[in-house]
């Protein structure tokens, strides 16, 4: 049931990488320019206070996390971060191979 649930979850990882790259582009095509949305462009749409959130967190951590680490990660493509999520979550609830040259005696 649970690796169900992690393949469906990476599956959707994979619709949603498809649809975030169809998006881009056809923005890319429209401008004459590559142009791609951050995974910070779509948090701050989905959920606009979640990066101030993110930010006054890590800053009560240690401020480096946030200026070399999250802000970084936030400018990162957003098709390119669903996809290598969606393939990840499909390969750790993949079938197990079965083992080849081995008998087990019943």
């Amino acid at each position: 049931m649970i690796r169900f649930l992690i393949r469906a979850i990476g599956y959707f990882a994979l619709a949603g990488a498809f649809v975030s790259a169809t998006v881009d582009g056809t923005r890319s095509i429209a401008s004459a320019a590559l142009t791609w949305t951050s995974i910070g462009a779509a948090l701050d749409r989905a959920a606009p206070a979640a990066q101030a959130w993110m930010q006054a967190g890590l800053g009560r951590v240690h401020p480096a996390l946030w200026d070399s680490g999250a802000a970084l990660l936030l400018r990162a493509p957003l098709a390119l971060a669903l996809l290598g999520l969606g393939l990840l979550l499909v390969r750790l609830a993949a079938d197990p191979e079965p083992v080849v040259g081995y008998a087990p005696r019943d």
